[in-house]
């Protein structure tokens, strides 16, 4: 059994208004994370997932090039210990 875990990952640059919080909705849907992702007052997108380490590692990188019309400029990780408390992965507002 794979252990689980989980990631707070904080992504700034152009990441609002582009898609971007959609991009890593259908991304985490798709590898099996739970968890979700929410835009911050201060421009910047928030992902907490948790899953797999292989899962996770994929959404770290897909989350640092984002979709098209973005442009990351910065990524901060903070790994932190599987909750179980997610059953899936939402949009939160």
């Amino acid at each position: 059994m794979n252990k689980k875990i989980g990631v707070e990952i904080t992504v700034r640059g152009l990441v609002q208004g582009v898609g971007f919080r959609y991009f890593i909705h259908r991304r985490c849907n798709e590898l099996g994370l739970a968890g979700f992702v929410k835009n911050q007052t201060d421009g910047s997108v928030f992902i907490y997932a948790e899953g797999s380490q292989e899962s996770i590692n994929q959404i770290i990188e897909l989350s640092s090039q984002g979709p098209s019309r973005s442009d990351v400029r910065e990524q901060k990780l903070k790994k932190v210990s599987y909750s179980g408390i997610y059953t899936e992965f939402i949009i939160s507002r």
